[in-house]
């Protein structure tokens, strides 16, 4: 908008006065006939300006959700590190299953109605992934007998674990639950012809010994009947019972072992991780819901404790399919060292949720635990991982 023209009263006087004042009146006149224009102006910069901080402040977002984006993609495609960082991450899905169990003590319901539900979840879980990309169900057919090798030997470990927790100490039942990568270790030489290293057997002794400093379970074989979590149809005193819980949750650790060695191997059969998920759980959900209606009454759970259980669920498929793609491109002697991380990560997250109280053993078995792995990780991965 052009400025207003003067009149002959107003440029009369300004013929008569010197340069300077000539100048500062001309300035006055043409500012306040701008001023309006000089607002508008000053509104649209503010706008402008606005718009402009809000991108700034968005930028960050779209940079983490990135990086996040990049480190999952780097983590699954097959690098040097990919299969230990599967299983750490897998590790700490189970960690994080083990404070919502605590959260929403979604351990009330009987054992095999728990089992049911989590394989139920997990089930519909792969059935939609192996839908959505287009893969067969249970994988080609020369890897369906491991396949089924895979999901009886898991679901009895399941089984074997879910008895423990219920009949012994809960410390004794983890620290004997984690004998199982030592089991794996083991087994591996047999079943996949792995060479169980120096550097991979000296990880697990270091680690179980973490384990013990956490968890400092109470002396085996003590001859003292622990309190049962639940009905369990098993009734024998004493130092005998204690025995028979401690074999059945051995037990449970060795065909753990063997579990994860038929995953490393039906895994790169088919080249699917996510095939050896579902084979377990259409095995395992029929057979618990049998047990369930035979060996216990049914509980309806409430609200809460079924969304609980439900995301527990969710985790456990997580976690499920990050272990079955760890073993695929890891050694299973390995790769299982890295299950230690579940130790020193809930050990973390109690004391962060939960209120427990820090102890030195405990602090010092975490320090041991996460040292060795990344020891494992690090100067044991001396070749690069099959994919």
């Amino acid at each position: 908008m052009d400025p207003a023209p003067l009149d002959d009263e107003e440029i009369r006087p300004l013929m008569v006065s010197s340069p300077s004042t000539v100048a500062n009146s001309i300035v006055e006149v043409t500012t306040d006939t701008l001023a309006p224009q000089c607002l508008k102006m000053s509104i649209f910069s503010v706008s402008h300006g606005t718009a402009r901080s809000k991108e700034r402040r968005n930028k960050p977002m779209e940079a983490d959700f990135t990086a996040l984006s990049e480190f999952l993609i780097w983590a699954w495609g097959g690098s040097r590190y990919s299969g230990m960082v599967c299983m750490a991450l897998s590790s700490l899905m189970y960690s994080i299953m083990g404070l919502f169990v605590e959260l929403f003590a979604a351990t009330s319901a009987p054992s095999y109605e728990t089992i049911f539900i989590r394989c139920a979840v997990i089930l519909v879980a792969a059935f939609i992934w192996l839908r959505k990309t287009g893969q067969p169900l249970f994988g080609l057919p020369h890897v369906w007998r491991l396949l089924m090798a895979r999901a009886i030997t898991g679901y009895l470990s399941l089984l074997g674990f879910f008895y423990s927790i219920q009949v012994l100490p809960l410390h004794d039942a983890i620290v004997l639950n984690f004998t199982t990568p030592f089991m794996a270790a083991i087994l591996a030489s047999f079943i996949l012809q792995e060479k169980l290293g120096v550097i991979e057997l000296g990880g697990i002794f270091c680690n179980f010994l973490g384990i013990f400093l956490v968890y400092q379970p109470i002396p085996f074989l003590q001859g003292q009947r622990p309190e049962s979590n639940g009905s369990t149809g098993l009734d024998i005193p004493g130092r005998q019972y204690y025995i028979h819980s401690i074999l059945i949750a051995l037990l449970s650790a060795v065909t753990g072992g063997a579990n994860y060695c038929f995953i490393r191997a039906a895994a790169k059969a088919s080249e699917q991780p996510l095939v050896t998920v579902f084979a377990f759980a259409a095995v395992a959900c029929p057979s618990a819901a049998m047990c369930m209606f035979l060996f216990q009454k049914f509980v309806l759970p409430g609200i809460y404790p079924f969304i609980g259980m439900v995301i527990i669920s969710l985790l456990a498929f997580v976690a499920e399919v990050l272990l079955a793609r760890g073993l695929q491109l890891e050694k299973a002697s390995r790769a299982t060292s890295n299950l230690y991380i579940e130790a020193f990560a809930s050990h973390v997250l109690g004391i962060m949720f939960l209120g427990q109280t820090p102890s030195v053993s405990g602090l010092f078995g975490a320090a041991i635990i996460i040292i060795s792995t990344m020891a494992v990780s690090y100067f044991g991965n001396d070749k690069p991982p099959e994919s």
